[in-house]
């Protein structure tokens, strides 16, 4: 008499898209990284937790260094997406509604607790990999922020942002909101300031620098 399958054999293999594979070792990988460090994650431990092979893992990334530096430029994606729709070059918005629009996006972000944890595992692991953050930021960093400072020049250009000191060198406008977040960080609690309360002297700021007189 025959045995019946296993219910393992018995399971069908999903075969997953390639894009939809690469997310769940990314996801894995945060987890992991976040859990173990860098140095100590094993491929074989985000395999394990993606519920993929070895094999599987090396199919979509060369490597640690590889599944990092996606990690990063991951979040940075989500992070400028949508930038020239903040930056209106055709006039259709005032200077108080781009500050307003950039700002949803800012303040959102560092409330994400995805984003929260890559900039944690960021900063530990700046001391550990530096060479390999140093490769990240010159060809991913740089040329976004090289993007969005084009387009602020374009703005000023235009007369829809004034010259001023901030939109010379913008990257700088994020730092309230990274004063707050590292804030959080530091004291594992709530920051030292009401979250508010740093938003409102933000847009101020910006205001004060980028708005037309």
């Amino acid at each position: 008499m025959p045995t019946s399958a296993s219910p393992a054999s018995r399971r069908k293999r999903v075969r997953l898209k390639p894009e939809v594979r690469s997310r769940l070792i990314l996801d894995a990988a945060r987890a992991e990284f976040g859990t173990r460090g860098f140095t100590a994650t094993r491929i074989e431990d985000i395999a394990a937790r993606a519920g993929l092979t070895k094999t599987g893992v090396y199919a979509h990334f060369a490597g640690k260094d590889a599944i990092f530096e996606a990690l990063l430029t991951d979040a940075l994606q989500q992070v400028n997406a949508g930038r020239a729709a903040i930056w209106r070059l055709d006039g259709s918005a005032t200077a108080a509604d781009m500050v307003d629009a950039y700002l949803d996006g800012l303040y959102q972000m560092v409330q994400d607790p995805v984003f929260t944890e890559l900039f944690r595992l960021l900063v530990t692991e700046s001391q550990r990999v530096p060479e390999l953050i140093r490769h990240w930021h010159a060809q991913v960093v740089l040329r976004y922020r090289f993007v969005e400072q084009d387009l602020i020049n374009e703005c000023v250009r235009r007369g829809l942002l004034r010259d001023s000191p901030l939109t010379r060198l913008f990257s700088l406008s994020v730092a309230p909101a990274f004063l707050w977040l590292v804030s959080k960080m530091i004291l594992r609690q709530d920051a030292e300031y009401p979250l508010d309360q740093v938003r409102q002297i933000h847009r101020a700021m910006l205001l004060d620098q980028l708005q037309p007189r």
